[in-house]
């Protein structure tokens, strides 16, 4: 859901089948895009009776590449070796990924589409 220009707000819900029993989850989360180049995400997600688990983001848009870098679970360890409560301090992993996407297209915007009568630009400009 796009609450304001490059702002969005996203609810997923899910199940799952694990050794025979139905786990259900969701997962809230926002974006924010900074111009062209940079956007940032974070996510809060319940699931398997944890109510603890926060998720961040990042990509850098440099076309035609995109580098990104997200990570959820990051109370583990930013909370390592401090009291903070039961299900806080049992956590044992957290999971972080980095990569690198080749993006085609990427230049192709209003001006460079307007040629083409089935863009939504041709037909605005009508």
């Amino acid at each position: 859901y796009e609450i304001r220009r490059n702002f969005t707000a996203g609810l997923v819900l899910y199940s799952e089948i694990y050794k025979g029993r139905i786990l259900l989850g969701s997962t809230l989360g926002l974006s924010k895009n900074f111009g062209k180049r940079f956007s940032a995400t974070g996510s809060y997600t319940i699931a398997n009776n944890s109510f603890n688990n926060i998720g961040l983001g990042a990509s850098l848009n440099l076309p035609p590449f995109q580098l990104y870098i997200v990570g959820d679970n990051l109370l583990s360890p930013a909370f390592k070796g401090k009291e903070i409560n039961k299900f806080v301090n049992s956590m044992q992993m957290f999971n972080l990924r980095a990569g690198l996407n080749i993006v085609f297209g990427w230049d192709k915007g209003p001006d460079k589409l307007a040629g083409n009568e089935s863009s939504p630009a041709f037909r605005k400009k009508k």
